[in-house]
Order: C-alpha cells, then structure tokens, then sequence
C-alpha cells in the first residue's frame, strides 16, 4: 500500500514515536547505512516494488535531497510503516 502525500501529517498507527527511532536505525543498518541517514539509491535497491518506493519515498523526503533523516522518515507514522514496508518485514519487540 502506498500512501501519497507528505510525511509530516498526523501519526495514526501503533508504532510510537518512541520506537520509531529504534526501528530507522535498524532500517539504515538493514540498508548498509552507517550514518544515520538513508539515500533514495540505497533505498530503491533493497525495495520490493521499486515504483511504490520511490513514491513513499518522495513523499518522506519533505526537502528534496534525495536523503531521508530520521526526523523526515518518523515524523509521519504512516508513511513511516510503509517505508519499512517497501524494503523490510521486521517485528518490534514490545516493551
């Protein structure tokens, strides 16, 4: 499912802005990201569906530098579920 728009709407889903940080981290470690930031090449080439990619990607990348920081990527929850959606499935362990 792709969500259009921009990432800095309302968090509506159940992940918590206080793990959404965890999981980017884990998402740039799953990409081969080593400084906290994820570029829309590194992105695209471990997506499952390149053109639905590009667009959560679009859409999260509120400046247009073609590199998603963690505040861009967590600040919507939404898109942020489908970003991860588009290149990983991985759990949360709840606390």
């Amino acid at each position: 499912m792709v969500a259009l728009g921009s990432c800095g709407g309302p968090a509506t889903t159940k992940t918590t802005s206080s793990n959404m940080g965890y999981e980017f981290r884990r998402l740039c470690s799953t990409l081969g990201s080593t400084n906290g930031q994820i570029t829309r090449d590194q992105f695209l080439a471990q997506a499952t569906d390149k053109e639905a990619a590009a667009k959560v990607f679009g859409a999260c990348d509120v400046n247009h530098t073609g590199v998603l920081t963690e505040k861009e990527a967590t600040s919507n929850a939404i898109y942020f579920e489908n970003l991860k959606s588009q290149v990983i499935l991985f759990h949360t362990p709840q606390e």
